[in-house]
């Protein structure tokens, strides 16, 4: 009796006719842009040549005390002093991470990952990250700034005002010169930078008491331009960073934005000088690293057969003068 042989036929499938393999034109990294961190947009950076130093802290008193009188000719002139405080000083220190790029993982590796660019990417958006919850979780919170103003959802009290959100009560105009008026009282400087979370930012473009300000001359979604026009400010930075805030490992992560729902105005000097104050300066060592900026090295192992990408900063950020500046905590719901 002969063997009975039965082919089964069926439509021909994709992997009957290709093999998958990494496209070469698309990737899938979630990499956060670098106009999303504001820190150094915020700081003036201050190259210096030493690690570590002092500088020079004038009393506040010295420019603003009357102390001119009517002179006669051959008499003595009206005399003064001012006092200089040298104790201030800015200690840079080291941030650093690298990665660690096995050659065997490199050789074996499709051509379409490109390594090494993605090794040197990780590693400075790791560094740029620190940086930014390093700056905002230090002077992005209350108590840090000579103003702090927090909003409430209704009967505002001394430093509170209504939040942005609540679009028929507040009025984030009057909040602002209000702010920008108490430190010019008390300082002699006008704050000229802003920078708000992008929940505040979103809130505030779509204000009607904004909108109305361009009803005749704009239309659809106010630019950061115009809303810091109205605002009055010269500069206006929009913090939309993000970071994970659940634990390493955890089954779901959880995302959160850097800079929350606050909201900062304040008197930088854009052209740093010792006799001019600033809310803050970020002292920048220019000694083996490139200070601030994120310096990028490649280092080779033969002994662990791999290729260490290592980034490194070295640099202090520094409040200056506290009274230059106003934190608005909770600007919105």
């Amino acid at each position: 009796m002969g063997m009975v042989v039965t082919r089964v036929r069926k439509d021909a499938d994709v992997r009957d006719v290709h093999v998958d393999v990494p496209l070469s034109n698309i990737s899938t990294a979630y990499i956060q842009s670098q106009t999303d961190f504001v820190a150094d947009k915020v700081f003036p950076v201050v190259p210096v040549n030493r690690k570590s130093d002092r500088y020079f802290a004038y009393d506040k008193e010295t420019f603003f005390r009357n102390r001119a009188k009517p002179w006669v000719p051959g008499t003595p002139m009206p005399q003064s002093g001012f006092n200089v405080d040298n104790t201030p000083n800015y200690s840079c220190e080291f941030r650093a991470f690298e990665y660690p790029l096995g050659w065997d993982i490199r050789d074996n590796a499709d051509q379409q990952l490109q390594l090494d660019r993605a090794g040197t990417e990780f590693v400075t958006r790791v560094m740029l990250l620190n940086r930014e919850i390093e700056w905002a979780q230090t002077y992005g919170v209350p108590g840090v700034w000579g103003l702090d103003l927090t909003g409430v959802a209704a009967n505002p009290q001394a430093n509170q005002f209504i939040q942005w959100s609540d679009y028929a009560n507040s009025d984030p105009i009057a909040d602002f010169r209000n702010a920008r008026l108490r430190i010019k009282r008390t300082t002699g400087f006008e704050p000229n930078v802003c920078w708000m979370g992008q929940q505040v930012f979103e809130t505030l473009a779509d204000h009607p008491l904004i909108k109305e300000l361009y009803k005749y001359t704009q239309s659809g979604v106010l630019s950061a331009e115009l809303v810091a026009r109205a605002l009055r400010v010269q500069k206006l930075v929009i913090a939309g960073a993000v970071q994970i805030t659940s634990a390493e490992g955890a089954a779901v992560d959880t995302y959160d934005w850097i800079h929350g729902r606050r909201a900062w105005l304040g008197y930088v000097n854009p052209t740093p000088s010792l006799l001019m104050p600033s809310a803050g300066y970020i002292f920048s060592w220019r000694g083996m690293t490139r200070g601030y900026d994120i310096a990028i090295e490649r280092h080779s192992d033969a002994r662990a057969h791999a290729d260490f990408l290592q980034g490194i900063t070295c640099y202090d950020m520094r409040r200056v003068g506290a009274d230059l500046g106003c934190l608005f905590d909770q600007a919105v719901a």
